[in-house]
């Protein structure tokens, strides 16, 4: 049997370990509100959604005299994120958890729920810093690699970015990363069943936040064979078995909406579910939804890996990852740690959709493999300035200076009435809306008419004068992203009569100037970083380039038609 090495970190360590983690922990709250509340992510609007559908019906069925284990495991369960027919793809855990704590403290409004979702993933993602010091220092024994890939991991931009919404990723990336810490004293065949259970019960409360969880699968595995190897046969299915019926009753506890039920032994999946899940596939598989668009324009794995390194890991913890991995970590927990990196690449990376929020696991996994490379405290003081220099950047995108809120306090100086174009009811539009706190920010500017363009409308042979006439009427144009101008026009087959109204209104043809013009960046201290080269979902929520067009004299409806149909 091998002895791990004992983790006992000297004092000092831990005072350290302590002060990462608030600090990690302060700059996740300190972003909460980067949109003003105006709740400007639509996951984000679908989860509290649901929440609020469950808030009801729990108090509904309270107010029924059902008990909790009927609530919890009987027919027609309150605790259906589908119960209101909305359609949900993700675990139930995040929703039940602000759920029940919100009812708890009376906050059940939507913009309580809202700030206590956020608050909330916030905490749960934080978290994460201090299981990649467990794990770091396990890997190297050097107090300072460990805090250095800790530092690291709670600096990740991607990481940043998503413990400031109340979506499941940055639940799902905190749980499998704890799920690590005891397969990894499995994996050196100490231990025992008390840590299999517990690798049970963290891989089924991940499992409740996102399918996506199997990726654990392959770690699981590789700890098996390890134990098999050390301990023998016996030991090591009976770690297999343990684990296995304590993910499943954690799961059935933590997910009750998976299974058909009745009772807590049907066990049987959900057809809801099962439907739910495959309506998504098909979506996803669909050339007609708009966010499809953005992928099927093209975007190559060099792509996605440039913007995993700049904008995932950020490019110290990035490069770090890779010369660790150059080195060639050996021991049971460097495989285990390999094998989970292996696993949430190969099954986020590779799909039709490849957003670095789906990659979010893997940033921790890169944070500890990075250890073994910052054992010099010079180069970890550095490695940890630099990326606090990086990881900023996201950090400043989250001060409430959101473009649409700074758009909107511009449109406070039209006339009631302005007719204002938009580009298509599909994304969100301006001016934007604060739902909480009520503040006297939150009185809209306006009444504006609002004329529709219609541009993700289907292309048609009336389209160049169905959108002529539009923009006759309108007097400013608004485009609150890049989600249209960006992306339709890299499919100038698919859509020639939009690619060519976005030339003409850019090179001035249309007889619109533009009035305002908002692109944060990438808003690096003393150094604004463009990355508008990057994926659009890194973007288009929290820092979309926003723009307002108006009218000149010199405009001409028949002259505009004759562009956009491809005459002029």
């Amino acid at each position: 049997m091998q002895a791990g090495p004992r983790f006992d970190p000297p004092l000092p360590v831990l005072l350290a370990v302590v002060a990462l983690f608030a600090t990690a922990l302060w700059l996740r709250l300190a972003g909460t509100a980067w949109d003003g509340w105006a709740n400007l992510h639509p996951d984000e609007r679908h989860m509290v959604f649901v929440t609020q559908d469950m808030q009801r019906a729990v108090e509904a069925a309270l107010a029924e005299g059902r008990g909790w284990w009927e609530i919890w495991f009987g027919p027609d369960s309150p605790l259906d994120p589908r119960a209101e027919g909305r359609l949900y793809v993700y675990g139930d855990l995040p929703v039940l958890v602000v759920t029940f704590i919100g009812r708890a403290i009376g906050l059940t409004d939507w913009g309580s729920t809202l700030w206590l979702g956020r608050m909330l993933t916030a905490t749960v993602e934080a978290s994460g810093v201090l299981a990649v010091f467990i794990l770091a220092l396990r890997l190297t024994t050097r107090p300072v690699a460990a805090l250095a890939a800790a530092a690291l991991a709670g600096l990740a931009p991607t990481s940043l970015q998503l413990a400031n919404f109340y979506t499941v990723d940055a639940w799902l990336a905190a749980l499998c990363l704890w799920t690590l810490l005891p397969l990894a004293v499995l994996a050196r065949g100490t231990g025992g069943m008390g840590q299999a259970a517990a690798a049970g019960l963290l891989a089924g409360l991940a499992g409740a936040c996102k399918v996506t969880t199997v990726a654990l699968g392959l770690p699981a595995l590789v700890v098996v064979a390890l134990a098999w190897r050390v301990r023998g046969s016996a030991w090591a299915a009976g770690v297999m078995l343990t684990g296995f019926v304590i993910a499943l009753l954690t799961y059935r506890i933590a997910n009750p909406s998976a299974f058909s039920g009745p009772g807590f032994w049907g066990l049987w999946p959900s057809a809801d579910m099962l439907a739910d899940f495959a309506e998504v596939r098909a979506y996803i598989a669909d050339p007609n939804p708009p966010p499809n668009w953005f992928w099927q324009a093209g975007y190559p794995t060099w792509a996605l890996a440039r913007d995993l390194l700049l904008f995932g890991t950020g490019p110290v913890l990035g490069l770090a990852a890779l010369a660790g991995l150059l080195r060639r970590p050996a021991g049971p927990l460097a495989l285990v740690v390999l094998a989970a990196l292996v696993a949430h690449l190969a099954l986020n990376a590779t799909g039709e959709v490849r957003a670095l929020r789906y990659l979010a696991p893997a940033l921790p996994l890169a944070a500890i493999l990075a250890a073994p490379v910052l054992t010099r405290p010079a180069l970890a003081a550095l490695a940890v300035a630099l990326s606090l220099w990086w990881g900023w950047g996201t950090i400043r995108l989250h001060d409430g200076q959101h473009p649409r809120l700074l758009a909107t306090e511009w449109m406070r100086q039209l006339p009631e009435n302005t007719a204002i174009g938009f580009e298509t009811a599909w994304d969100d539009g301006l001016p934007v809306w604060q739902t909480f706190p009520a503040r006297d920010w939150s009185q809209m500017p306006g009444p504006f008419t609002f004329v529709p363009l219609g541009l993700t409308d289907f292309e048609e042979p009336a389209r160049a004068g169905l959108i002529a006439t539009a923009l006759d009427q309108a007097e400013y144009i608004s485009i609150s992203s890049g989600r249209v101008i960006e992306v339709m026009p890299r499919l100038p087959e698919r859509f020639p009569t939009v690619t060519r109204y976005y030339a003409a209104l850019l090179d001035g043809r249309l007889c619109f100037e533009r009035v305002l013009y908002l692109d944060r960046g990438y808003p690096l201290p003393g150094l604004p970083f463009d990355d508008s080269f990057a994926q659009e979902p890194w973007r288009v929520y929290d820092h979309p380039i926003v723009q307002i067009w108006r009218k000149l004299p010199c405009f001409d409806r028949a002259t505009v038609e004759r562009i956009l149909s491809g005459q002029d």
